[in-house]
């Protein structure tokens, strides 16, 4: 059986084959998918040019105060669109793989909206969803969280 671990948050994707060494009786996770989104890692000021105070608020007007402009849900399209191109590359890397199975972690903030935006196919497939962001744990530590939170042997990754 092929299953396929997944951590993604904002700016990052994983993707982790199990391998099982049948001799040893071992475990461990093999990457066989990266990707940095690195328009997660700018800050919303580098990206937004206009800073309040810049232009005046209104024309001839002497001593007039300076507008402050607003954010215009800059942060939220943001997020959003961060998420819709996340989603897409886990949508190409779970079509690649052709895992049986395979397990999630992303951010409690992210996690739902993930989830409602897989394919039937995908959501059918998905047998553990962590709402944690597992993205700077080291492997074996990864293996250790999602064996934890499914703790019944003979299934899942025990067995």
């Amino acid at each position: 059986m092929k299953k396929l671990i997944v951590l993604m948050d904002l700016g990052c994707l994983y993707g982790y084959r199990l391998v099982r060494d049948e001799i040893g009786g071992s475990d461990r996770l093999e990457a066989v998918h990266r990707h940095d989104n690195v328009d997660a890692h700018v800050r919303f000021g580098q990206k937004v040019t206009d800073q309040a105070g810049r232009f005046p608020s209104a024309k001839n007007v002497r001593g007039g105060s300076m507008s402050q402009g607003e954010d215009h849900n800059g942060r939220t399209e943001t997020e959003r669109r961060l998420i819709n191109i996340q989603l897409e590359q886990l949508k190409s890397l779970l079509d690649q793989s052709s895992c049986d199975a395979w397990y999630l972690a992303a951010p409690g903030n992210i996690n739902h909206r993930i989830i409602e935006g897989l394919l039937p196919i995908h959501r059918q497939r998905l047998h553990k969803n962590l709402a944690a962001d597992l993205t700077k744990l080291p492997p074996h530590q990864v293996l250790e969280r999602f064996r934890a939170a499914d703790p019944v042997p003979g299934f899942g990754l025990n067995g």
